[in-house]
């Protein structure tokens, strides 16, 4: 079936890559005509010829937030041996069932091992998220300039550190991440939910609403715009517009604990505190069992 090759986008068979153990020989057959069509996108910003490809078995590493989002490439195939390539495919692998199952240090111990024979811009940057999850933003920040020092075009590295400055409350240069990564990709959402962050956080109110607002016009099942264009309307005590955009957040994600606690703080400011009790106790319902 024709479709968009994940390999440099041009209009190609995807379905060869439905197994991994084809990608090799797919490379060899493909990397000719993906070149002549769009030969700087083929080759990708610091030499790679595999983006994505781990999401042909499910092995590439998935987001666990909406802020982890990536596309996966690993490494040049025309630079490492069959046996080279094996063994990142068994670390990568290992990587995302350690950082699936919560082991975010061990994760980072693989991906260290990873780096030191394969530097590669994907690889840094997934590390800079596993970073930036356990708190470590400045780390985080290092190895996303690095893995941008290698592909200076990917949105995504732009985003992910913005998400690091913000997160360690350097919003000015998270601003300018965000910015950089939107005119890179104008409708990246993750780039407009974290930029209106960083102007929220700096006071600057119309602005965020103006970005949020953006966001949600392009997607209008984003939840986290909702919840977060919700919770700034309430702490500027704009209690009714804060309650519309809850009521849309809670409508696309009905089990949401955090909807429902801040719909019910906003039903208690407006005073109907029966649906504010039934909002509270739906979000005791609905959290993890350790979170009671």
């Amino acid at each position: 079936l024709p479709g968009l090759c994940v390999l440099c986008g041009c209009m190609i068979c995807e379905t060869a890559l439905i197994h991994v153990w084809m990608i090799k020989e797919l490379i060899e057959r493909t990397a000719g005509a993906c070149n002549a069509i769009q030969p700087k996108a083929a080759i990708g910003c610091d030499g790679n010829l595999l983006d994505a490809a781990f999401s042909a078995t499910g092995t590439c590493l998935v987001s666990r937030s909406s802020e982890r989002r990536n596309r996966f490439t690993l490494a040049r195939v025309g630079n490492m041996s069959d046996k080279n390539l094996d063994d990142a495919y068994e670390l990568v692998d290992k990587a995302y069932q350690l950082s699936n199952e919560g082991k975010i240090r061990e994760a980072i111990s693989v991906y260290d091992q990873l780096l030191s024979r394969f530097p590669r811009s994907a690889l840094y940057n997934q590390r800079g998220i596993l970073y930036s999850e356990c708190g470590e933003y400045r780390k985080a920040i290092i190895d996303l300039t690095d893995g941008i020092g290698l592909c200076e075009n990917d949105p995504d590295l732009y985003v992910n550190r913005g998400n690091a400055y913000l997160r360690s409350c350097a919003f000015e240069a998270a601003i300018d991440d965000y910015d950089r990564a939107l005119s890179l990709a104008p409708d990246e959402k993750h780039a407009l939910n974290g930029k209106a962050q960083a102007l929220a956080d700096l006071a600057r109110i119309a602005e965020a609403i103006c970005v949020w607002e953006r966001a949600i016009e392009l997607y209008p099942t984003f939840v986290n715009a909702h919840f977060n264009l919700g919770l700034l309307f309430y702490e500027e005590k704009r209690l009714e517009e804060a309650l519309r955009c809850l009521n849309l957040a809670h409508h696309l994600e009905p089990q949401d604990a955090v909807v429902l606690r801040l719909r019910g703080d906003v039903y208690l400011a407006l005073r109907n505190y029966l649906q504010a009790l039934r909002d509270y106790e739906l979000a005791v319902d609905s959290a993890p069992s350790d979170a009671h």
